[in-house]
């Protein structure tokens, strides 16, 4: 049997010494909560978020412009081209437009007033047989009906810059 007077000897026991020095270490080892701040971080933690949340941040945007330049890429012959007199037209008009405006008055206001109007039925024109069809009708009749008014715009901008209205 073990007698607890006998199990230790004198020489196992710390001295005061010793024992303060012991406790300093472990108290200097442990923090003490913060009574000022109310919020916490754990600062490489906070760090390591940062990033994933960066790297989700990005693969979501190649993601999203991957998926976007695809299904760009496998549509209809016929709607790529209506997007590209689309496309076309509307620079066009832009850099048209701000030129005329930016340069000499006309003095025939009538007709150019006449030729806004004829432009503006035919966006009208345009955007309601694209609505009718959804964009994604193929048939031929709607594509020629299509290219039709489109040739009709040209027209009457080219009329414009002829005459003067437009300058480029």
């Amino acid at each position: 049997m073990i007698q607890h007077d006998k199990f230790y000897d004198a020489n196992d026991s710390p001295g005061d010494e010793r024992k303060k020095k012991l406790w300093h270490r472990i108290q200097s080892t442990i923090s003490e909560p913060r009574t000022g701040s109310s919020l916490q971080f754990h600062r490489p933690s906070f760090i390591w978020g940062i990033a994933a949340s960066f790297l989700f941040l990005f693969a979501g945007v190649g993601t999203y412009s991957s998926w976007k330049f695809l299904s760009e890429q496998h549509q209809p012959r016929p709607i790529k081209l209506d997007r590209a007199y689309q496309s076309a037209i509307r620079e066009f008009e832009n850099v048209a437009f701000t030129e005329s405006i930016a340069g000499r008055a006309s003095q025939r206001t009538d007709e150019r007033s006449l030729r806004s109007e004829q432009l503006s039925q035919l966006d009208a024109a345009i955007a309601r047989m694209r609505n009718e069809t959804n964009g994604k009708d193929l048939s031929p009749l709607v594509q020629s009906r299509l290219r039709s008014l489109y040739s009709l715009k040209l027209q009457i901008l080219q009329q414009m810059i002829e005459q003067g209205d437009l300058e480029l």
